[in-house]
């Protein structure tokens, strides 16, 4: 449930800031769907290991 449905919006706003504050770092991960959701998912995956604990 947090990886599908809490952390996509979280992730997505988090990422537009930090795609405002440094552009070529974000580009790729803006302009590549599949390596944005690669992104999200393992960074969803790390953080909820580390909420459980």
């Amino acid at each position: 449930m947090f990886i599908k449905s809490l952390f996509p919006d979280k992730f997505k706003d988090i990422a537009l800031r930090l795609f405002t504050e440094n552009h070529e770092s974000f580009e790729k991960l803006f302009t590549d769907t599949s390596f944005y959701e690669r992104v999200m998912d393992a960074m969803a995956k790390e953080l909820y290991k580390k909420l459980r604990k």
